[in-house]
């Protein structure tokens, strides 16, 4: 219960501060979706309020909270310039899944490879489609264990480079 009452007050105070920047724009699109952010949030912390125990109900709540505060915060970075330094992180985890993907897939293909080899790439892979789902909500930070995950991977992906291009 303290989780989700944590996550609910966490973004929460997270869409207040967009909400701030969306009501104060000039922008129709903008300051109606602001508005209609706050109504939502209003819903959750009413529906929290009355049945904090209504755990299945109130993540509903909160991904559609979490959807709409997505929305503006692309129209905030879009029409504003706010938010940019957000959107590239999930720019790079999307690439860093990708990237991981590919090379992934490019190792199944090849004869020589161990299954134990495949298996640590499947790993990474796995771990970069956490890292991207992760990305695609509101509250996205990374983590010293997620830069250390990240700089394993990237070393990784730069040695399995080296030696492509060698051979």
């Amino acid at each position: 219960m303290e989780r989700v009452y944590n996550s609910v007050q966490q973004i929460i105070d997270t869409c207040n501060e967009m909400i701030e920047f969306g009501l104060d724009s000039e922008c129709v699109d903008v300051y109606s979706l602001a508005v209609t952010l706050k109504e939502r949030c209003s819903e959750l912390k009413k529906m929290f309020e009355e049945n904090p125990s209504d755990t299945r109900n109130i993540n509903i709540k909160k991904r559609i909270v979490e959807d709409t505060a997505i929305r503006l915060e692309f129209f905030l970075r879009v029409r504003m310039g706010l938010y940019e330094e957000r959107n590239k992180m999930r720019e790079f985890a999307e690439k860093l899944y990708e990237d991981t993907k590919q090379k992934t897939i490019e190792l199944s293909k090849r004869k020589e490879i161990t299954p134990v080899v495949l298996n640590e790439w499947g790993v990474r892979t796995g771990w970069a489609l956490k890292y991207l789902s992760r990305s695609r909500h509101i509250l996205f930070d990374t983590t010293n264990e997620d830069e250390i995950q990240i700089r394993s991977i990237s070393i990784a992906l730069k040695r399995l480079e080296e030696e492509n291009n060698e051979g």
